[in-house]
């Protein structure tokens, strides 16, 4: 079960209108930066978007302009608009590790995942303890198959954030796809502890113990899903009385 869900840094827009003081038209364009931010937290994308055209028209070398405008166009599915802003807020500058770490997501969206993994090593290059910046990378590593990379990715991640839930949850998924059994449960584990009442995770955990013919720990399982979901608590219950792994699907 690989839950490849890219995270954007939302979290530093909020630090991003933080600059240098470089006159009028700057200060104008700041203010409307703070104005897109606020429409984004609130859904209103469009209005982002207008505002950030503003905000760059003002001033035309605001790179945190362009990075707000690509997350703005991002979450509103349009992924090229995205790519350009975002391309020119690291052509403003190249040490942007937000703005390398929100490309790369875009990259990722649209299938480049080689451009994504450059953009991602770039973002972690320009700031070590980017948390995001790692999870992302082991997610398009993930996809690649290639689980040793990302294995290593995903734990750098965890060890910066460690209560990142979907990071254990992809790296669970990258340790049982090396068979790495027992190093996947730890993990779902611990997903599973931050948080109890995702079916999708309890669910995963229990078909990680029949893996390892733990009939018992998978049986504690089935009991956790009836609380959940009697469907998927059924399922797993029926590989359990099968003694076969319900897989497969995922």
């Amino acid at each position: 079960m690989a839950r490849v869900r890219l995270q954007v840094s939302l979290t530093i827009l909020l630090l991003a209108t933080i600059g240098v003081v470089k006159g009028q038209n700057h200060n104008a364009a700041q203010v409307c930066n703070d104005k897109a931010l606020r429409a984004i937290n609130d859904g209103n994308y469009s209005t982002a978007v207008l505002l950030l055209k503003d905000a760059i028209r003002l001033d035309p070398n605001y790179s945190v302009g362009y990075y707000n405008l690509g997350t703005a166009y991002f979450l509103s599915g349009e992924y090229e608009n995205a790519r350009t802003a975002l391309e020119k807020a690291v052509e403003l500058r190249p040490s942007y590790s937000e703005a390398l770490n929100q490309l790369g997501v875009v990259y990722t969206q649209t299938g480049q995942y080689e451009k994504a993994v450059n953009a991602f090593e770039k973002s972690i290059a320009e700031r070590p303890t980017n948390a995001n910046a790692f999870y992302n990378l082991g997610c398009v590593l993930i996809r690649k198959k290639a689980f040793e990379p990302a294995i290593i990715a995903l734990k750098r991640s965890i060890e910066l954030n460690p209560d990142n839930v979907e990071a254990r949850v992809n790296l669970g998924f990258a340790y049982s796809s090396s068979k790495r059994y027992g190093e996947a449960i730890v993990q779902m584990q611990a997903a599973a502890r931050l948080s109890p009442r995702d079916t999708e995770i309890q669910f995963f955990l229990g078909k990680l113990y029949l893996q390892t013919q733990n009939t018992r720990s998978a049986f504690a399982q089935y009991e956790i899903l009836k609380t959940l979901d009697v469907s998927v608590a059924r399922k797993l219950y029926q590989g359990i009385t099968d003694g076969r792994v319900v897989f497969a699907s995922n």
